[in-house]
């Protein structure tokens, strides 16, 4: 045994391991996956000794032990910052999901520390403390695409967050229905003879004869309508950055670029749009666009924002009015979904009812694939709005 490193007790330490003057014990190895060597300590032999058996693991199974030893936190900074290809909206929308993590003392723990258990704990002790299931599901969103990063660079071993937030907690999330016809010819009726709010009845009615996405409808221009041929073409939307300013970005996805139908009354309207539509001697421009349909008072196209703003106070005005009948929570989107299913209920196929909504996938629509072709659902839009009626399929149902 001569010549054996030993610790103060007399015991024989083995290779890499040895007691520093503290009395703590230490154990060192070289990473071959990083070229550096990796550390672990303990106060007790047997403590550093688990831990060394961990981290011979951790390097023989190709995982950066020292990179697991990154907090929640620094793990999230490094995701959005190699998820750069994204986006502006995305990026905005992981830093503020990244900040909520930020705010929860879990956002300091080391990644190799979590496993699922503490996961789905952490989870339900948020819910129950009143977080809601929105707020959760957004950190989940970030979370587990973070941690799969993580794993695939072999600095964890598997993802803790590799599972469905719907086993754990229940979505009491308010889900946004169709409106009723009745429901939608009182709102209407209501706009078309309220002073206050009937000068917006014509976007009321393009939104619900169209089924557009609000910020691709505050983004439209003259050039996107052809009169002569009653199409709309969506190909770009508006929307706002938290400092206030304004600019252009494609669709949604690829699916997003597309041709719709007018009918009767949305080509009425949007006529009616341009119409009353004031402007100075500048048209306004935004990212080389220009001539958007919709304008504020100081002659700035509109955003969604102030859109959604309208039709929350109009509803809200409805309902002091109609306290016996009111209206459910009204936004763009519900618009959106009634287009969606009056056309499914009128019999367009999933496939062309996805085209005209701009959906990547039919599934998204309705629980099944069909092949859509963007011509024929053209055509078969136009069959279902009938063009010769006063009024949008959505409106008259």
């Amino acid at each position: 045994m001569a010549g054996k490193r030993k610790d103060n007790k007399g015991r024989v330490l083995k290779e890499g391991e040895c007691q520093k003057k503290n009395g703590i014990y230490q154990f060192k190895k070289l990473d071959p996956n990083t070229h550096q060597y990796a550390y672990v300590t303990d106060p007790t032999l047997e403590g550093m000794r688990k831990k060394k058996a961990e981290l011979i693991r951790s390097i023989e199974s190709g995982i950066s032990y020292s990179s697991g030893k990154i907090t929640v936190n620094e793990l999230l900074e490094m995701y959005i910052e190699m998820k750069d290809d994204k986006t502006e909206n995305t990026q905005i929308n992981y830093t503020s999901w990244a900040e909520m993590v930020k705010r929860e003392q879990f956002g300091n723990r080391r990644i190799c520390d979590v496993k699922e258990i503490d996961a789905r704990r952490w989870f339900k002790a948020m819910r129950k403390n009143g977080k809601a299931y929105s707020t959760i599901s957004a950190m989940s969103k970030i979370l587990k695409p973070a941690f799969k990063m993580a794993l695939k660079n072999h600095l964890i071993r598997e993802n803790p967050f590799d599972f469905r937030l719907n086993d754990i907690l229940t979505n009491d999330t308010a889900k946004r229905d169709a409106l009723t016809n009745e429901q939608v010819n009182a709102l209407l009726d209501f706009i078309t003879n309220d002073s206050t709010y009937s000068r917006h009845l014509d976007w009321f009615i393009v939104l619900l004869g169209t089924g557009v996405r609000i910020s691709e409808f505050c983004g439209l221009t003259k050039a996107d309508l052809d009169f002569e041929n009653r199409l709309i073409t969506i190909n770009k939307q508006l929307l706002r950055r938290k400092d206030g300013s304004k600019y252009m970005k494609n669709p949604k996805s690829a699916a997003g670029n597309r041709v719709i139908a007018m009918s009767d009354a949305v080509c009425n309207s949007l006529h009616n749009i341009i119409e009353h539509r004031n402007c100075g001697t500048v048209e306004p421009m935004i990212d080389g666009h220009c001539g958007f349909l919709m304008l504020t008072k100081g002659d700035k196209p509109v955003i969604a924002a102030d859109l959604e703003s309208i039709m929350r106070r109009a509803v809200n005005k409805y309902n002091r009015k109609h306290p016996d009948n009111p209206l459910p929570r009204i936004t763009p989107h519900t618009f959106r979904h009634t287009l969606c299913s009056n056309l499914l209920n009128r019999g367009m196929s999933a496939a062309n009812v996805a085209a005209m909504m701009g959906h990547d996938n039919p599934t998204t629509t309705m629980k099944y694939y069909a092949h859509a072709n963007n011509e024929q659902a053209i055509n078969q839009m136009r069959q279902i709005l009938e063009f010769n009626s006063s009024a949008t399929l959505a409106v008259n149902g």
